[in-house]
């Protein structure tokens, strides 16, 4: 792998900087500049996403500050029973519903609709959160979702930069194609129709 990018990175260079006799031709220095703009691109890209997930971590880091402050764990008691589990479900996550239930909050008794899972009963014991004013709410973020928004964040600000690159990379590289396949239909008609010398054979 280490060996090919080399070869890649000098065949580049070699088309940037072609030596005396070289091949080379305009469309061909153009395209290893492209290329390896879009190499600068992706290396440039990663401090810059790796700054814009630091951004994000800093902001949400507050927000589930404020959410972890505000919000408690609290324990329902389901009014009614909530659907049978489904035999063989492979979901990623549970399903869930909105089940009357009732809890406690600042010494009173409230009923309301939260989340419980399937199979369970009424009577059965369900944990919740609650906002300052006892009503339910989602749980507050924690420190494992907080990283990975941001990481998350900083790839998708990377790998946004690179497939840019590489979109101009591929529009460029087929126009230079073109380009290409034109000048060697020129000079294979120049080949084809140059005049025979008296040396040539028949």
């Amino acid at each position: 792998m280490v060996a090919a990018s080399t070869n890649w990175l000098m065949r580049q260079y070699r088309w940037l900087l072609p030596r005396r006799g070289s091949l080379a031709r305009r469309c061909d220095r153009i395209e290893a500049a492209v290329a390896l703009a879009v190499l600068v691109l992706a290396l440039v890209a990663v401090p810059v996403g790796m700054l814009a997930g630091s951004v994000v971590h800093h902001r949400e880091a507050t927000i589930a500050a404020a959410q972890q402050a505000e919000r408690h764990p609290a324990t329902a008691v389901l009014l009614t029973p909530t659907d049978p589990d489904t035999a063989g479900y492979t979901g990623v996550a549970v399903p869930t519903e909105k089940i009357p239930a009732r809890w406690q909050a600042g010494g009173t008794d409230r009923t309301g609709l939260v989340e419980a899972g399937p199979g369970l009963s009424a009577g059965d014991h369900v944990g919740i959160w609650l906002d300052q004013a006892g009503n339910p709410v989602s749980a507050p973020m924690s420190g494992l979702n907080v990283l990975g928004l941001s990481i998350g964040f900083g790839a998708l600000v990377w790998a946004g930069g690179t497939v840019a690159g590489l979109f101009v990379y591929w529009i460029v590289r087929a126009v230079l194609d073109r380009a290409r396949l034109a000048a060697w239909a020129r000079e294979w008609e120049a080949v084809r129709w140059r005049p025979r010398s008296k040396g040539d054979s028949k």
